[in-house]
């Protein structure tokens, strides 16, 4: 395989983890309207943490399983700024 066909794999994933994203932002959307409506706070840490732990935890390299939790955690903090504008607006 030359570099370029990596690339290109490396490309295609992209492609599909925006989509993904996009998704889990609208639905980010929807829960920060039903968190306003029933008084709960934007930030529920115990859940941000358990689920971090759940994605993770079978991951036996741990250089990929700290890559993965910055990830995590990184769209979990969007998540947040996305509810946060959606109760601004």
């Amino acid at each position: 395989m030359k570099l370029n066909d990596f690339r290109n794999e490396i490309d295609a994933l992209d492609k599909e983890i925006v989509e993904l994203i996009v998704k889990r932002m609208e639905i980010s959307k929807a829960i920060s309207e039903y968190k306003y409506k029933h008084n709960l706070p934007i930030r529920d840490a115990n859940r941000e943490s358990e689920l971090i732990k759940n994605r993770t935890e079978h991951i036996e390299d741990l250089a990929l399983k700290k890559a993965l939790e910055s990830v995590f955690e990184a769209i979990l903090k969007s998540s947040r700024n996305v509810q946060a504008l959606v109760r601004t607006n």
